[in-house]
């Protein structure tokens, strides 16, 4: 048995659920996939080509049962993509998914290493990230083509890739902190510098290995680069200095905040000390970024999103009055987010209750999405937010005590796996939703149980 999922779906046994392959999929931010990766002559990678005269259509797993007793040649099967293992992906239609045989454990990383082996491995390596897995983990088993595939690339960047097996090393997982698998953690110089909360993907440990690797933050010298970085990445934050001398008080404790900042995978800094390039931003209206200087400005962007997706929020530094990088964490989650197989690793990390909203992609959803948003603003710190597409997740519904058929829908689920529906009486309104939140933060809701009425 492995230490349960923090927040993980409720599901009947043996079914993959999203908090198991949330850290699968790929993610637009950043970099392409592996490129100039030499995958001819891998023995284990032909071993799980799958001919066009034996592949068998699949929706689920459960559908290779028969296949896999014919073709697995004794391993484990699932359905997947046809590039599943030469590519890690996980992307492709439904339509073309068919059932193979499942990749050994331990296939991707550089090497594998013990509790023991840990110190003379992290002295040997300035940049080392440890991937702990487990033999006895069967969905570890979906992630070994992005350790694979990944590791050439970060291995040329100055980054090594260890693989440590938790059933032989229980301690030294629990000292490390590790509590569901798989997971990741960085060490430079042999120091810890936590956990990898990112996609489990060859993109996403691509781009965590360039960000580690480099700068703390960019220098932004004109308004078209603040423009552009301001809009680049999951969270942007950039700092507006336009007397760096005279405010170097200012300066250093953003370029800390960098730098203590520099090994989360998502929150990336930019510096602005040019007058013209801060001129554009700067004034009394709140439509512009900032009024005065010094200022720190962060960004939050919706994947894919547009212009008025992306949320913003300006601290004045002279009203600082806790450390920057709080500051800056605390505003690193967007409100209402949409929940997907790339971010929701991200979202169980932050061990709160989770507001689950489910809607029909097909209709307009602007109006309920406002009114979660002034909830989420209500009661910020307290639970995390989120929407999913309720026709793409009516298993996930179904497992929260909604009626998948249903939508919209929402519940509450918690670390310890309690259900909370949306009554059926509900009105989904800003005053029925913050009701409902109050309701919870109470105790007047039983797991499994709807508000009560009136």
């Amino acid at each position: 048995m492995h230490r349960p999922q923090i927040l993980a779906w409720p599901s009947r046994p043996g079914l993959l659920t999203l908090a198991i392959v949330c850290v699968a999929a790929s993610s637009v931010w950043g970099i392409a996939a592996a490129q100039g990766v030499d995958k001819a002559g891998d023995e284990h990678l032909e071993s799980l080509y799958v001919a066009p005269a034996d592949r068998e259509e699949c929706n689920l797993d459960q559908d290779c049962d028969d296949w896999c007793n014919e073709h697995g040649k004794g391993r484990r099967c699932a359905c997947r993509c046809p590039k599943f293992a030469s590519d890690a992906d996980f992307s492709c239609a439904s339509a073309i998914k068919h059932c193979q045989a499942l990749p050994r454990n331990f296939w991707g990383g550089g090497f594998n290493m013990t509790a023991k082996s840990f110190g003379k491995e992290c002295k040997k390596h300035i940049n080392l990230m440890v991937v702990f897995t487990a033999s006895s983990c069967l969905h570890c088993t979906d992630f070994e083509p992005a350790y694979r595939w990944a590791t050439p690339w970060m291995q040329a960047r100055g980054v090594e890739v260890g693989r440590v097996d938790v059933d032989q090393n229980k301690e030294f997982a629990d000292d490390h902190g590790v509590t569901s698998l798989p997971a990741i953690k960085f060490f430079q110089k042999c120091k810890d510098k936590g956990v990898y909360k990112g996609v489990h993907s060859i993109e996403g440990m691509q781009n965590y290995t360039e960000k580690v690797t480099g700068k703390a933050y960019a220098h932004l010298r004109t308004s078209d680069e603040v423009s552009r970085f301001a809009r680049a990445h999951p969270i942007s934050v950039i700092g507006f200095f336009e007397s760096p001398d005279g405010e170097s008080d200012e300066v250093d404790d953003f370029s800390e905040a960098a730098e203590e900042l520099k090994f989360t995978h998502n929150t990336y800094f930019g510096m602005v000390t040019k007058r013209d390039a801060i001129a554009p931003f700067k004034g009394q209206s709140d439509s512009l970024w900032l009024k005065k200087s010094p200022s720190v400005v962060v960004f939050r962007n919706l994947e894919g999103g547009g212009e008025e997706d992306q949320e913003r929020e300006t601290l004045l530094m002279s009203e600082m009055n806790s450390r920057l990088k709080d500051w800056i964490m605390e505003r690193s989650v967007r409100l209402v987010d949409e929940i997907t197989n790339a971010n929701f690793v991200y979202y169980e990390s932050l061990k709160k209750p989770m507001v689950l909203l489910f809607l029909d992609r097909k209709q307009s959803n602007r109006g309920l999405l406002a009114s979660m948003k002034a909830v989420a603003k209500r009661f910020h710190g307290k639970l995390s937010f989120g929407w999913l597409d309720g026709v793409a997740y009516a298993g996930k519904m179904s497992a929260l005590g909604l009626t998948s058929t249903k939508l919209p829908a929402l519940a509450i689920n918690t670390m310890q796996h309690g259900r909370f529906a949306f009554p059926s009486t509900g009105q989904f309104t800003e005053s029925g939703f913050t009701l409902f939140v109050e309701d919870f933060l109470a105790g007047r809701l039983k797991p499994g149980s709807q508000a009560e009425e009136g």
